[in-house]
């Protein structure tokens, strides 16, 4: 199998993931009408980045969630089917929105709700994540846009299979991320290293 196309279909679902789940959460804690007034420019933006000219433009909120939902599922069902099956039936022209300029989604949509800050992005790492999802994960971690997406990822001290993103590059605790301790487990684990090296 293609690794390369296994992890832009792993980076793909993320990002789609995100996206509908920040406009979600708009859409609960905002008019709709003034939403869909704000967000004009990004929706004829993601519109130029349909290459799907079969499908109609995205016309509000609405229609964006649910494109944004569609394309996510593609993802995973093409996921599903690519590396559980060896399948590859899927082709990007089953949807109208195939790609997620998610810089520019997150950049415009903060300026369109006037959002000075960042958006939080927990991951609660309770059952296996596929490795090629970690590295999807690691990326916006290595990313460095703090300024728009804060990454928080809770997970045993040993439960997060790789530190190295998509092109391989590998994040750095010092530069690219921190760990907090909720309990004791750091600790321990740190402990039980250390035992086993002695």
């Amino acid at each position: 199998l293609d690794k390369s196309r296994i992890n832009i279909i792993s980076s793909e679902f993320l990002n789609f993931s995100i996206a509908g789940n920040i406009l979600l959460r708009a859409k609960a804690t905002n008019d709709l009408d003034i939403l869909n007034e704000r967000i004009k420019e990004l929706i004829d933006n993601l519109n130029q980045f349909s290459i799907n000219r079969d499908y109609a433009p995205i016309k509000d909120l609405d229609d964006l969630i649910r494109i944004l939902t569609q394309s996510k599922e593609f993802y995973k069902n093409y996921y599903i089917e690519y590396y559980g099956k060896g399948i590859e039936n899927s082709s990007l022209d089953e949807i109208a929105l195939p790609f997620m300029p998610f810089d520019m989604f997150i950049g415009q949509f903060k300026s369109a709700i006037n959002n000075g800050s960042y958006f939080g992005v927990i991951i609660d790492n309770q059952s296996d994540i596929a490795l090629s999802s970690t590295k999807a994960i690691n990326g916006l971690v290595a990313g460095r846009i703090n300024k728009d997406i804060s990454m928080k990822i809770a997970t045993e001290p040993d439960g997060w299979d790789s530190y190295h993103e998509v092109s391989g590059q590998v994040i750095q605790r010092t530069d690219d991320f921190g760990t907090i301790e909720l309990d004791d487990s750091h600790s321990k684990y740190l402990k039980k290293l250390k035992e086993n090296k002695a």
